[in-house]
């Protein structure tokens, strides 16, 4: 059967479903991909970078997560693989969706605004479920906004619940 794509970008749609779709997502999904996020602060002529793997709290993340870590692999792609503009390139870390991340997942919400407001997932965005390796939903997390990819099935069983699309 056939997966159609769904975006949900309406925020007042998106609070009350996301923990439906983050429900669904995690008992439907045996991948994660997060996208790093590398920023930089400007205050007083002093230049601060954080993000990747020169930030220290970044870092203690990566290892946080290392049990589950299955590769990561950089590209021109970025959100639900669409190929982004100019030179750009993004380092995607994928993980094996395990109990112990499906529970660093469940503490929090799936739509952080800045990868600061994460206590679990600091300097990455951007979470994308996979099954099989095909893709079951991207969230862009700054906008916020959920692509999901879902058979008529699982459509009318979110429905039932509650999500609004």
């Amino acid at each position: 059967m056939k997966r159609k794509e769904y975006v949900i970008w309406n925020y007042k749609n998106l609070e009350k479903s996301e923990k439906l779709i983050r429900k669904f997502l995690l008992k439907n999904s045996d991948t994660l991909r997060l996208t790093e996020l590398k920023w930089t602060e400007v205050k007083l002529f002093k230049i601060k970078k954080y993000g990747g793997e020169k930030d220290e709290r970044f870092v203690s993340i990566l290892e946080k997560l290392k049990k589950n870590f299955i590769k990561k692999v950089t590209s021109d792609k970025k959100f639900n693989d669409l190929k982004q503009p100019g030179n750009s390139k993004f380092n995607h870390y994928f993980y094996k969706l395990s109990p112990k991340l499906k529970s660093l997942l469940n503490e929090e919400t799936l739509l952080w605004h800045h990868c600061l407001e994460s206590k679990n997932f600091y300097g990455f965005e951007d979470p994308t479920f996979y099954s099989k390796n095909v893709m079951l939903s991207c969230v862009v997390t700054h906008e916020p906004y959920i692509v999901l990819y879902l058979k008529e099935q699982e459509r009318k069983l979110l429905e039932k619940q509650g999500v609004k699309f």
